[in-house]
């Protein structure tokens, strides 16, 4: 196709050959039959070309129209495809949408918003980065992922929390270690073998500040609720986790009880806030704080 065409004169153009008339073209495209006529006229003396001759009052196509038809069919159809791909882009039903979450909201929440975001848009590619919430800030504001749940304070500038919650947290241990407790206090996990959350971890360092005069003494330090879950129902190890965690792996083969101060810890969805935030990342976003609050509330508590 020449540079000198537009694409407004290939649509017309193949309108017609589509039709096999200036009339058919018109209503086809929604404008007038002058238009149409006015528009192949520009597009003949652009090209130096007869596209089309009259033969008892129909228009008939040329051997060299007969040769561009398909190019500009090709055209059309490509322009189509990019009409339909900015409709989904801008009710946030494609594209690509990076996400990152704490272990604790791999399982269940995550699943929940997943399950609705491709209800929504079933063409959105999706990848998924479960890491502590250290590394997810950093990947956030280096650009590598577009939307994090991670636990912990309000992060400041250039980040923007979109959602924020308290989520609980619980003691667990073996049941012989935790059954004469109705709660538990600092100095009860301080005479307790205990797996904890490393201290640069928001879950380690509310608890770093909650045992005050009773340090911690951890014999394992880990990265994530589940990892203490896992030691306490090996019967290894008591330790603190969130009740997210539980409602994903449950309380079997584990004692749970409350801490006597009733701790809690802070459940962020945050992006970087200097971004121009697209239809499908605020969708996901909403998507995941339903599911948090759907998580929350069928998070299992009280003693077993």
């Amino acid at each position: 196709m020449s540079s000198n065409m537009k694409l407004r004169q290939i649509e017309v153009f193949h309108a017609v050959m589509i039709t096999g008339s200036t009339v058919a073209a018109a209503e086809m495209l929604g404008v007038t039959q002058p238009a149409v006529s006015t528009t192949l006229k520009r597009m003949q003396d652009d090209l130096g070309l007869a596209m089309f001759s009259s033969v008892s009052g129909r228009l008939v196509p040329t051997p060299e129209a007969h040769a561009l038809f398909a190019q500009a069919h090709a055209i059309q159809e490509d322009v189509g495809s990019l009409r339909r791909l900015a409709r989904l882009l801008a009710d946030g039903k494609a594209g690509a949408l990076r996400l990152g979450v704490v272990p604790a909201a791999s399982e269940g929440v995550l699943a929940t918003a997943i399950a609705e975001i491709r209800i929504h848009a079933p063409d959105l590619v999706l990848s998924v980065d479960v890491l502590n919430s250290h590394d997810l800030v950093n990947r956030l504001i280096g650009g590598r992922i577009d939307l994090a749940c991670v636990f912990g304070d309000d992060r400041g500038a250039p980040l923007e929390t979109l959602f924020a919650c308290s989520v609980p947290l619980r003691c667990v241990g073996p049941i012989q270690a935790l059954s004469d407790l109705h709660s538990v206090t600092p100095a009860d996990l301080a005479r307790l073998p205990l797996a904890a959350m490393r201290p640069t971890d928001p879950i380690g360092r509310l608890l770093s500040i909650w045992g005050g005069r009773s340090p911690l003494h951890p014999l394992v330090e880990l990265r994530s609720s589940r990892g203490v879950l896992a030691m306490a129902r090996s019967g290894v190890a008591s330790g603190v986790v969130d009740v997210l965690t539980l409602a994903d792996f449950g309380k079997s083969g584990v004692c749970v009880r409350p801490l006597n101060a009733a701790l809690s810890i802070d459940l962020r969805i945050i992006c970087v806030s200097a971004v121009q935030r697209s239809v499908a990342l605020v969708h996901a976003a909403k998507a995941l704080e339903r599911a948090i609050v759907f998580g929350l509330a069928a998070s299992p508590d009280g003693d077993s």
